[in-house]
């Protein structure tokens, strides 16, 4: 299973990080995203977007925490996973976490997983798209659209 594991370490006041990633599972493709940020100091910010596009049989992992120490007061933290399946017999397994010491932070998770539409792709053969270029035309949509 191709896994990939992100740690960040936010050890400065004010340090920020960002972390989007895309991924593109096909067939019986499995994969995997490891993240796990700590908030070590005072007003630092990590905000997480992970995005993920299945078709076929394929099956995604994600597993992430933010960890806010309780000397990192004033701090935030999004973590969010955005799933599209294509397929009939694709999965997704979310495990999302939050670990607070302090109270004076602002820290969220989401996970949105959805099925293609059948009516957009509908909408856009009758206006003469073929249906995988329909199909193409709402990922591209789906991975360039903020949250």
């Amino acid at each position: 299973m191709p896994s990939k594991e992100i740690k960040v370490n936010l050890d400065k006041a004010k340090e920020t990080a960002k972390v989007e990633r895309v991924f593109v599972g096909r067939k019986n493709e499995e994969l995997e995203i490891d993240i796990h940020i700590v908030h070590n100091a005072r007003k630092t910010i990590s905000k997480v977007l992970v995005k993920v596009v299945l078709y076929d049989n394929a099956t995604f992992r994600f597993n992430g925490r933010i960890r806010v120490l309780k000397k990192a007061h004033l701090s935030e933290g999004s973590l969010r996973l955005q799933a599209l399946l294509i397929g009939d017999n694709c999965r997704v397994f979310a495990e999302p976490a939050l670990e607070i010491e302090n109270n004076s932070v602002k820290c969220f998770h989401k996970v949105s997983i959805s099925k293609l539409n059948e009516e957009e792709i509908f909408y856009l053969i009758s206006k003469g798209l073929e249906r995988d270029s329909a199909i193409d035309l709402v990922v591209q949509g789906f991975v360039r659209a903020q949250p």
